[in-house]
């Protein structure tokens, strides 16, 4: 088996039996188990034991597989026609975890006790070999990715003589407690782009096994792949030749692990409002190997001054944008200036030969935009436009359900998508007293500047409406002309969407995004992604971004210049946020 493996189908799922492990005072784990066919009378296999993520705990018993199926090619004709093998898939509660340890951090130390959760796994695993002949208890093999390759490491280490070997793909661990692995085959990857999980876990863990004497498999994907978390489909369908390193003979190598010298970027930043300085410089002062800023710009030579004395002071200041581009000190320009003033200056930008990075939206309005789109695309150096909000994992993760048709009920028939986010001086007066914002050059008042945001998830996993009938508002004159905006759509494969947005307008809900199927519902909430079914509701916490979007978007820009990542969004797609929202404002009947 040389070839990459297809992606696993969610009918796969129903090869696997269902099952609840009681562990007593009203702890249950439910759990899916898969049996391999046709073995022969007396003969012995092992069994896979898969983690998963934090994106698939609850209590559905399953979604620890149908929400990413990759770990079920374990139990596919492509595996058990050469490695017969079971597969155990528990299924962690939505409030819980395989292990206490914060997957953000750098590192971190592995509590006294096990969660019970992970204590029950270990029983259940106990249990099965036990009352199933046919299990090699030699051979357990531990797998699991991001929250389940932290259980990876932490179910091996504590019961070393129950794992037998593992497989850790995005995850870490406590490297002060590695001794048990050292004598372990074990198989480790991690993308180095990832931005929930950093690559510096897996590294740690490596070194630290190799250090006491290990020699793990290590397989660090490079940032130009993209892959940023989303790593386990490369780990466990294409590289084949881990299943016979699983689940036949230990034959580990340990290839050099090489930790790369960053390159710092010299950053000119032409506007130095709120978004600025409460936000992008926030990032960039947390990645100084990364990033310095060399340079300011704002039309008002005071604020630019401001700005440089808390950075230190002593930095180049301007009130000429032209004056910041032509300086050789710069390698990055960040464009974050009123709607109404970004097409003269991202086109000087971009006509500079610099990277470009700009605070989205676009443009002022879609024709002012296009023009930024047509100068991108005869730019010599990477232009991308900020759109923090597409690196928020849950955002990630419906994305990602779209373009692999992996809605866990079918295809949407119906969305709806609900963003109220009144600005006033008392609720968000960092905002709200920005001068741009009421001014009358903003054409569309605070819809398109806020709006491309609110329609981004619906564009990038329905593409751009087809029909569309809209309404808009104005709540608060004060915002400019129009703060309100209310829609029905329907896109090319005849999905059904309602809009709703406003920005003068308090509600009970700020955002809500659902998607509506035959069989359930999709929904989002305060950052966790729900679903709706006949067995319930079932709340699942998706892990959050470390520290945040803007820090993931300039770490992914730094890797798109630097290291030739492939960009996760392109500037037509920024493009057509605009055009979107344009779109809802030319068809609004008025």
């Amino acid at each position: 088996m040389n070839n990459p493996i297809p992606q696993p189908e969610k009918a796969c799922l129903e090869r696997f039996q269902t099952g609840v492990y009681d562990m007593g005072g009203g702890r249950k784990l439910p759990y899916r188990l898969f049996a391999p066919a046709n073995l022969a009378p007396g003969a012995k296999c092992p069994l896979v034991v898969f983690f998963h993520g934090a994106g698939e705990r609850g209590c559905d018993n399953a979604h620890q597989l149908d929400l990413q199926t990759a770990p079920m090619v374990f139990a596919g004709n492509e595996v058990q026609s050469g490695h017969p093998c079971y597969v155990l898939a528990p299924q962690c509660p939505a409030d819980q975890q395989w292990v206490d340890m914060p997957w953000g951090d750098t590192s971190g130390k592995q509590p006294e006790s096990p969660t019970w959760p992970m204590a029950a796994a270990w029983e259940l695993v106990k249990n099965l070999v036990k009352t199933h002949a046919a299990i090699d208890g030699s051979h357990v093999v531990a797998t699991g990715f991001s929250m389940g390759a932290f259980g990876v490491f932490d179910a091996m280490i504590r019961w070393p003589e129950m794992f037998a070997r593992g497989m850790a793909v995005c995850g870490g661990g406590d490297e002060s407690t590695v001794a048990p692995l050292a004598g372990k085959p074990l198989w480790v990857f991690h993308s180095e782009d990832d931005q929930v999980v950093p690559v510096a876990r897996s590294r740690n863990m490596v070194a630290a096994i190799r250090a006491a004497g290990g020699t793990p498999s290590y397989t660090e994907y490079p940032a130009s792949m993209g892959l940023l978390h989303l790593s386990w489909n490369e780990a466990f369908l294409k590289t084949p030749e881990i299943f016979e390193g699983l689940l036949g003979p230990a034959k580990a190598a340990a290839p050099n692990l090489t930790v790369r010298e960053e390159k710092r970027l010299r950053i000119g930043i032409i506007g130095t409002g709120v978004i600025v300085r409460d936000y992008h410089l926030v990032a960039i002062k947390d990645y100084p190997e990364r990033f310095q800023v060399t340079a300011l710009c704002n039309r008002s030579r005071e604020r630019a001054e401001e700005m440089s004395s808390s950075l230190g002071g002593g930095l180049p200041v301007c009130t000429d944008h032209r004056e910041l581009l032509a300086s050789p000190d710069v390698d990055v320009v960040l464009i974050a200036v009123p709607p109404f003033a970004i097409e003269e200056i991202a086109c000087d930008a971009l006509r500079s030969g610099k990277h470009v990075l700009l605070e989205k939206p676009m443009g002022n309005t879609a024709d002012d935009a296009a023009r930024v789109l047509e100068a991108s695309r005869k730019a010599t150096g990477k232009f991308m436009v900020a759109e923090n909000a597409l690196f928020h994992p849950v955002t990630q993760k419906l994305i990602q359900m779209a373009r692999n048709k992996e809605w866990p009920y079918g295809k949407p028939n119906f969305i709806e998508l609900h963003q109220f986010w009144k600005m006033t001086p008392r609720s968000i007066p960092q905002f709200y007293n920005s001068t741009w914002r009421h001014d009358e050059r903003l054409t569309h008042g605070y819809l398109i500047e806020g709006g491309c945001h609110t329609v981004n998830p619906i564009r990038e996993m329905f593409g751009m409406p087809t029909k569309i009938r809209s309404r808009l508002l104005s709540a608060d004159p004060a915002l400019g002309k129009f703060d309100t905006c209310l829609a029905h759509c329907e896109f090319a494969d005849g999905t059904l969407g309602q809009i709703t947005m406003s920005y003068g307008i308090k509600s009970p809900d700020s955002h809500l995004f659902k998607l509506y199927a035959k069989d359930g519902t999709l929904f989002t909430e305060m950052g966790s992604l729900g679903t709706i079914d006949e067995d319930g509701i079932n709340l699942q916490s998706i892990p959050k971004l470390h520290p945040g979007g803007f820090h993931a978007e300039w770490i992914h820009f730094h890797d798109v210049i630097c290291h030739g990542a492939k960009p996760q969004f392109t500037a037509q797609q920024s493009f057509d946020d605009i055009l979107f929202m344009q779109m809802l404002i030319d068809a609004a009947e008025r």
